[in-house]
């Protein structure tokens, strides 16, 4: 396929003025593709994953320039400099933390962002109806088939830039509960029993919630702002959530207490 028209130049007449040709339009930096090297394991083995990774993209038609880099710093600068050079296409391989990292860089700018799921629970992959298959990922992401999707965001007292988000935003439980989840996830016992003592004592608070024109009160021990219907560790939160609807899904869950959280803590990890 052709990214820029032909570029036609004028004959020129002697008996006119000359006529000069249109300038040949720059042609688009390269595609980028940012890996999270925690995700293809130690550095060697990071390494080569990644090139087996590129030589499947090249299979397919594409030449990313590559970015392997842990420290993230790093890659915003390489995110801003490819968006800035007119770059059509990032793509973020990693898990849910990595595309939540890459995504912020893309909003509002022409730049697409292209998904290859290799974290430990895909939420986004799987809200999206993305292969976790690593062929199968590869030959979607260049295809050239594009979904416009909603990103929320948050500012805070705290912050003076807000942030951006793809599956939720909380208050309360979710922060404490998520890296107990991913550390049994991940056979990291140690820190998910460290986590835990925290999420069970958390106490109901009181919170008012002002939504367009309407406030009202709750006291809750979690609330949650959906973009997707499935965050964290693999929780389907909203399920009547979707990424392209143009609307968030505010979720109280205001009876919720401590035995019933010990309860469905316990069933979710012996599933």
């Amino acid at each position: 396929s052709c990214l820029w028209p032909a570029v036609m130049v004028a004959q020129c007449d002697p008996s006119r003025e000359a006529v000069e040709a249109p300038a040949r339009p720059v042609a688009p930096a390269r595609p980028l593709l940012v890996i999270n090297p925690h995700a293809l394991g130690n550095r060697l083995g990071a390494r080569t994953h990644a090139r087996r990774l590129l030589e499947m993209l090249v299979r397919y038609g594409l030449e990313p320039d590559v970015c392997l880099e842990p420290d993230l710093q790093l890659v915003n600068r390489r995110l801003h400099a490819a968006v800035q050079a007119g770059s059509r296409l990032v793509i973020a391989a990693g898990g849910d933390g990595t595309v939540e990292a890459v995504a912020p860089a893309l909003v509002n700018t022409p730049t697409a962002l292209g998904i290859i799921p290799l974290g430990t629970y895909n939420n986004l992959a799987a809200c999206l109806h993305i292969p976790t298959d690593l062929e199968s990922a590869c030959q979607l992401v260049t295809s050239g088939v594009e979904k416009r999707i909603d990103v929320g965001q948050v500012r805070t007292r705290a912050s003076r830039r807000p942030r951006f988000f793809l599956e939720q935003a909380s208050l309360g439980l979710a922060p404490l509960l998520a890296p107990v989840g991913e550390g049994f996830q991940k056979g990291h016992w140690l820190e998910a029993l460290r986590a835990l003592p925290a999420a069970l004592l958390l106490e109901p608070v009181p919170m008012r919630i002002r939504l367009d024109d309407e406030t009202w009160s709750a006291e809750t021990l979690l609330l949650t702002v959906c973009n997707a219907p499935r965050s964290a560790a693999a929780l389907v939160l909203a399920p009547e959530a979707r990424m392209e609807d143009g609307q968030l899904d505010l979720c109280v869950y205001a009876e919720l207490r401590q035995a019933e959280l010990a309860s469905m803590l316990f069933e979710f990890l012996s599933s």
